[in-house]
């Protein structure tokens, strides 16, 4: 569930959330790779992560469930 709700992101935003949250880059990090201004970056990883909270509960996935994907590093790799 959570790899289709990922692939149908854009694929920046799958690299933005892969790097934030498989790799543990830090958002200043990520910003700065990716060569976005830091301010507008945290803005929109906010919105790459309610819309990925939206898709996931939309199919089904309990809402705390949902955020505790997001929150759980190790349970990325698992789903």
């Amino acid at each position: 569930m959570l790899r289709a709700s990922l692939a149908e992101l854009p694929a920046e935003d799958q690299l933005i959330l892969r790097m934030r949250f498989w790799d543990d880059s830090s958002v200043a990090d990520i910003a700065l790779m990716l060569r976005l201004e830091q301010k507008p970056f945290c803005r929109r990883l906010e919105s790459i992560e309610s819309r990925l909270r939206t898709t996931l509960t939309a199919r089904g996935l309990v809402r705390e469930r949902a955020r505790d994907l997001l929150l759980n590093v190790a349970a990325w790799g698992a789903e």
